[in-house]
């Protein structure tokens, strides 16, 4: 009887597990599925995986590239750094879609107009990508993600190039304009993506390299031609979308430095001495931490497109030494500040021919560093003394003059 039970079991197993050697029937299908954006920031520009659906042999399973395993020893440092594996996972396609079902993220799907011995090799393509030894990949945001890879697989394996038809001229973008077409309703989002991607973001991205962006890939292997008809069907929607993504607020950051700027300079005119230390003590902190922190992503990362940031001429490692100067006051230390406010105003000049596009928002930003500085250094000293009224002034105006702005 035992030996009669381990017998059924190991034919049930092979019944119901596709073998690495196993062929797709004529009906079987290979399409691309791409799914909408959600109000997280890793999740807002979309996602993508292919489907392989037998109905004749019983498989139906969606392939994504875009997995990575929370038990990966060391995972947020390798996080962080850039060197977090990704890998290719498969989940049966009544899953996948009944998960994005329920959180109301849409899904469409454009099958591949391919042979059954093709679909066969893009098939096997995918089976023994997903050995254990091949399976894992360090993942680029921009040249290796969920999308490239198939981009490259279906080009790799059907040899071919994908190209616009001769009537239709692409209009060339940087990756950094691809990037905010995604999250241009989530302004904050917007502004910390460009505040960490440096200059190799501003790289123009061509017919290829714009197909990171899942909805790319679909619209430009879309327009493709393979054997003289189309490469893909038109998009049909498994999954209806329903989540809204963002939505305009007075609060940008543009408005918001903006007003900080304003209070800025009122403090600095008409605020005391122990409420603009303490207002430049906390700028110095936070401005330092930033310039720590994308010293950090240039040094102690591989994300190079977070290298040669120019964001580092207002976010500065070196208001470390400003905050320094405030507990031990050394005059070499005053003079870093003088050197914090010439990059601040290189910062401002190249801005007008920008090595690297730089968000709206730090021309407040700019305008509060150099406020500030100014005064730290009596810059403003002669330009105040011009506003001070004289002892007849003050006499003649009496209780009309204007306060100063005191702690309360």
């Amino acid at each position: 009887m035992k030996q009669i039970i381990i017998t059924c079991t190991l034919l049930l197993l092979l019944i119901s597990t596709p073998t690495l050697s196993q062929q797709l029937s004529d009906q079987a299908k290979i399409s691309l599925l791409t799914m909408g954006p959600t109000q997280e920031l890793y999740n807002q520009f979309g996602h993508t995986a292919i489907r392989v659906h037998d109905p004749v042999n019983g498989i139906d399973v969606c392939y994504n590239y875009g997995t990575y395993s929370f038990d990966t020893p060391n995972f947020y440092g390798k996080f962080v750094s850039g060197t977090l594996p990704y890998m290719l996972a498969d989940t049966p396609t009544r899953l996948e879609l009944r998960y994005y079902q329920q959180i109301g993220r849409g899904v469409k799907e454009q099958v591949f107009n391919i042979t059954p011995e093709e679909a066969n090799r893009v098939y096997d393509f995918i089976l023994e990508n997903y050995k254990e030894e091949n399976r894992f990949y360090l993942y680029h945001f921009f040249y290796d993600n969920c999308a490239t890879r198939i981009r490259d697989l279906f080009e790799d394996v059907l040899d071919i190039r994908f190209h616009y038809p001769d009537n239709v001229l692409p209009e060339i973008k940087t990756f950094r304009q691809l990037l905010d077409e995604k999250i241009e309703m989530t302004p904050w989002n917007d502004f910390g993506i460009d505040f960490i991607l440096g200059s190799p973001a501003d790289l123009r991205a061509g017919f290829r390299e714009e197909m990171f962006l899942p909805d790319y890939l679909s619209k430009n292997i879309g327009m493709a031609t393979y054997k003289g008809k189309p490469l893909l069907s038109p998009p049909v929607t498994l999954v209806e979308h329903s989540i809204e993504v963002g939505s305009k607020s007075f609060l940008t950051p543009f408005n918001v430095f903006g007003i900080l700027f304003l209070l800025t300079l009122l403090l600095t005119f008409r605020g005391s001495e122990k409420l603009k230390k303490r207002f430049d003590l906390g700028m110095y902190s936070i401005l330092g931490f930033c310039g720590l922190f994308l010293l950090f992503m240039r040094l102690g990362t591989d994300h190079f497109t977070t290298w040669k940031n120019y964001n580092m001429l207002w976010a500065n490692p070196l208001y470390v030494f400003a905050i320094i100067h405030f507990f031990y006051p050394k005059p070499w230390l005053q003079s870093i500040k003088w050197l914090i406010l010439i990059m601040a105003f290189n910062n401002l000049v190249i801005s007008v021919f920008p090595p690297q596009d730089f968000h709206v928002a730090i021309y407040p930003i700019l305008g509060i560093v150099i406020t500030r500085l100014m005064d730290n250094m009596d810059i403003w000293a002669g330009v105040k003394n011009r506003f001070e009224p004289t002892k007849g002034e003050q006499s003649a105006s009496g209780s009309a003059s204007l306060p100063l702005l005191e702690e309360e």
